[in-house]
């Protein structure tokens, strides 16, 4: 006789079974990201405490050693996919513009709008970019290359080839870009709100680009 066909029912509940760990561990591991970024916004990468992350999130001391090898990975995990949500962000509303001027102030709009929906992880990504640990500071540039790439193809260059833009040092002015909307970032209140106006910020930086 040959082997017996598996049961359907067993491999359907198998497959529930294995997809509902599936979706317990991910919301773990997103409660914990949560938990860290409140932790290195409030106390800095070094007085943050790996066990009191674990208890923030609701969970037994130790917990983040399971979706973590240690602190340091923890942070830079919280580098990689908050500079990927932020830039994915970011660079979507902008493409919705056609006009140079007009996507120069869109990111700052949408920027300012994702920090104040996301003002513990941005205070934890901001501690890092002002802080004197170098790697850290390398990884987080790496991070945020496609939308300082995305400024300097789809802004600065179009603009410059459009005839709207006076041509400009690429990778210069598109640092200076990110810098200026990175430290108007560091302003924002409690709430995430920021001082300064999207449309003043972009005007700074307009009034030096724009062909006379």
């Amino acid at each position: 006789m040959g082997d017996r066909p598996p049961n359907l029912k067993d491999v359907l509940m198998a497959r529930i079974k294995q997809s509902t760990l599936e979706d317990v561990q991910q919301n773990t591991r997103d409660l914990l990201l949560q938990a860290a970024a409140v932790a290195f916004a409030k106390d800095g990468y070094d007085a943050a405490n790996i066990n009191q992350i674990s208890l923030n999130a609701g969970f037994a001391k130790g917990t983040v050693y399971n979706y973590f090898q240690s602190k340091r990975i923890l942070l830079i995990t919280l580098i990689d996919e908050v500079a990927a949500a932020h830039c994915g962000f970011m660079m979507e509303q902008i493409s919705l513009e056609s006009d140079p001027q007009q996507r120069l102030e869109k990111l700052f709009g949408t920027g300012f709008v994702y920090v104040k929906q996301n003002i513990a992880k941005m205070r934890a990504i901001l501690n890092i970019l002002y802080g004197h640990d170098i790697e850290l500071k390398t990884r987080l540039f790496q991070a945020y290359q496609p939308i300082i790439n995305y400024v300097k193809t789809e802004i600065l260059r179009q603009g410059a080839e459009q005839g709207e833009f006076e041509p400009v040092n690429e990778n210069e002015f598109s640092l200076l870009i990110l810098s200026l909307y990175m430290g108007l970032s560091t302003q924002a209140d409690e709430q995430g709100n920021i001082w300064i106006s999207a449309d003043r910020a972009a005007n700074l930086l307009l009034n030096g680009l724009l062909k006379r």
